[in-house]
């Protein structure tokens, strides 16, 4: 339990309200969302015009099979590409220890790859336990009051330096688990750096976070992959930065 009670204590003193028993709070005050493998939809071409393909009421042809391959690997190559970039400018000490929190579910979003994970970390650095932990999902008691439903989570937490994580891998392996693409990862892996007071979160092959305390911490990723920013938030996230 030492190793859970100084993840909190840490959170309590930087994060206020961030708790581990409840992964989506997981998060900072000052935060950028970058996109990753974009969100433009596969189209087929069909009498020289680009159309969606569920648009389309015939059978793709093999062209457009071969074509949609090629997009969906272009895809994961630059989800890929980007969440690395972005991981290694935000945890840029690599003798700095951070720390790794993960949450495994009982089943994976699409995938029941569960094991690869723990191929790509020490094995002796963990906390591991089973606990009940909040979901998104609210209810009402009889008084009226809401509160969090819980489900039962498999919480792994340790540190470990950066140089010894294996952010590629990982992160390809989130990439692969929206894809159906293997190996993959269906964990949640959220890092989070005690000194610069940075956290990474890599939701799918779409987007991913980066976190602080403070805009400083993050400014020069802002400034440097602000055509990354995920333009939907822009507006929001360049509050942060420009007070």
């Amino acid at each position: 339990m030492e190793l859970r009670k100084e993840l909190q204590t840490y959170l309590n003193k930087e994060y206020s309200d961030s708790k581990i028993e409840t992964p989506h709070s997981i998060f900072g005050a000052v935060h950028i969302r970058f996109e990753l493998g974009g969100d433009e939809m596969f189209k087929i071409i069909r009498n020289g015009l680009e159309i969606e393909y569920w648009n389309d009421r015939r059978r793709m042809t093999k062209v457009d099979k071969m074509n949609e391959e090629a997009h969906i690997n272009k895809s994961v190559t630059q989800a890929t590409y980007r969440a690395t970039t972005v991981f290694n400018e935000t945890f840029d000490d690599l003798e700095r220890e951070i720390w790794v929190l993960i949450y495994e579910y009982e089943n994976g979003l699409f995938n029941d790859s569960r094991d690869y994970l723990y191929t790509l970390f020490p094995k002796d650095i963990f906390y591991n336990k089973l606990e009940q932990v909040d979901t998104q999902m609210t209810s009402f008691d009889d008084s009226g009051k809401e509160y969090f439903d819980k489900t039962e989570a498999k919480v792994i937490l340790g540190k470990i330096k950066v140089k010894k994580i294996k952010a590629e891998k990982i992160l390809q392996g989130i990439t692969n688990n929206e894809m159906g693409f293997e190996p993959a990862i269906s964990q949640d892996v959220y890092f989070l750096d005690p000194v610069s007071n940075k956290g990474f979160y890599m939701y799918d092959d779409r987007g991913c976070y980066v976190w602080s305390n403070k805009a400083s911490n993050i400014r020069k990723l802002y400034n440097d992959k602000n055509d990354w920013i995920v333009d939907y938030h822009r507006s929001q996230i360049d509050k942060y930065f420009n007070k």
